[in-house]
């Protein structure tokens, strides 16, 4: 931006200004008190104006592009980083439920071996339960009498 108005040697810095300037000489050159002197003195600030509006309107686009480029990156960004953290969480659940699984996996076995213990000293009512009791452990059957 500073490129484009060295090189037209612009005196304003911003389209709004120079419009605003623009309207304001020619509401000068309206009046009827204002010297010759004075309205070619506008007149020249008004064909200067115009003269420096379209590398003004450029400029203008310029940053109403670069407005729009930074805010798509800067949404790119939020929603990398909303990806990121989705993905971290989901990771740290996953390694969660692993650990939890091999931990279940390691008790399994005694659990399963206290509760047939107990099945096993367990009293029977009358008529209710044969003689015979079986028994599977890790896969392997035990007959008790």
């Amino acid at each position: 931006m500073t490129n484009l108005r060295s090189r037209s040697r612009l005196r304003y810095t911003n389209l709004a200004i120079a419009l605003r300037d623009k309207r304001r000489y020619e509401a000068e050159l309206k009046k009827e008190n204002k010297t010759d002197e004075y309205r070619a003195l506008a007149q020249r600030e008004i064909r200067s104006i115009e003269t420096a509006l379209p590398v003004l309107q450029e400029e203008d686009e310029y940053k109403a592009q670069l407005k729009t480029a930074e805010d798509a990156q800067q949404a790119a960004t939020i929603k990398r980083k909303k990806l990121e953290e989705s993905l971290n969480k989901n990771l740290r659940k996953q390694t969660d439920i692993k650990q939890l699984l091999s931990e279940n996996a390691e008790k399994l076995p005694q659990i399963e071996a206290t509760s047939f213990l107990l099945l096993i000293h367990k009293k029977c009512p009358r008529r209710k339960c044969s003689n015979k009791t079986i028994i599977r452990l890790d896969h392997s059957l035990i007959y008790y009498e």
